[in-house]
């Protein structure tokens, strides 16, 4: 952890992730890549930043 991800882990505290799971989405922006989740509540709560990919759905279309 550093403290640039803590403070780009905020905003997805902001729109309702909890400490560990907003971690995981800034992460995944900073990769430039997608967080494959199960939880559907917190994938529909980012859903708009296009870091995660609820995996019930399928695999992600850019994989094909």
């Amino acid at each position: 952890m550093t403290m640039a991800l803590a403070k780009r882990a905020d905003r997805f505290i902001k729109k309702g992730l909890t400490g560990y799971d907003a971690c995981y989405a800034a992460l995944a922006q900073d990769l430039q890549g997608v967080w494959l989740m199960f939880d559907k509540s917190a994938h529909e709560k980012i859903v708009d930043m296009g870091v995660s990919h609820l995996i019930s759905e399928g695999r992600p279309v850019e994989w094909n």
